[in-house]
């Protein structure tokens, strides 16, 4: 595909057509629903590499505005507002990466710094949260990854600093509840739990 038409390709390319939007520092890659045939109908891949300095940080409240899900944030969000914060640990299958965890009331922000494993994630756009003990804490998100980009993405985290079971609770329960689940209270009675 000539580098005109792949640019004109990539302008028609609208919202309803990204299948997931990643941006990072260094990057932009647009994954579309069309299939590529000479990759074995994995999907097609736009990759924008010669992006100025600070395009991620000064686009990011426009692609969280625009795109639900399929945005991916591989910068931390501008101005986290956290509730709760700490070091953290996010391993990868052979490697992991230090940086500090935060959760606000609307967003987790993992910011490793200049490493760039930094990750910011609406809370909407989690699809479970889980922890087997007060220093780990697995979120799962909407991330599509992998070869064939099938299933979601798993991040798990070390955590540095206990996260009380009381917080734990709280960001389930806000994860759980944007996904339509509803409590009851002590008379069986739907409402807030707190």
């Amino acid at each position: 595909m000539g580098r005109a038409r792949r640019r004109k390709s990539i302008r028609e390319a609208g919202a309803t057509k990204i299948q997931q939007l990643t941006i990072s520092p260094s990057e932009l890659r647009i994954v579309t629903h069309q299939d590529s045939k000479w990759k074995l109908g994995r999907d097609r891949e736009y990759v924008l590499d010669r992006l100025p300095k600070n395009l991620a940080v000064d686009t990011y409240p426009l692609w969280t505005s625009k795109l639900d899900q399929r945005f991916i944030a591989v910068v931390p969000a501008p101005e986290p507002a956290p509730e709760w914060k700490a070091g953290a640990k996010l391993d990868h299958r052979l490697s992991a990466t230090l940086g500090i965890l935060m959760i606000g009331r609307e967003q987790i922000v993992f910011d490793a710094g200049e490493r760039g494993s930094s990750r910011s994630w609406r809370l909407i756009d989690i699809e479970n949260v889980s922890s087997s003990g007060p220093l780990d804490l697995t979120a799962t998100t909407t991330e599509k990854s992998g070869l064939f980009r099938a299933g979601s993405r798993q991040f798990h985290f070390e955590l540095q600093q206990p996260l009380k079971e009381s917080q734990y609770n709280a960001l389930w329960r806000i994860v759980n509840r944007s996904k339509g689940l509803t409590f009851l209270d002590s008379a069986g009675v739907e409402g807030e739990v707190r």
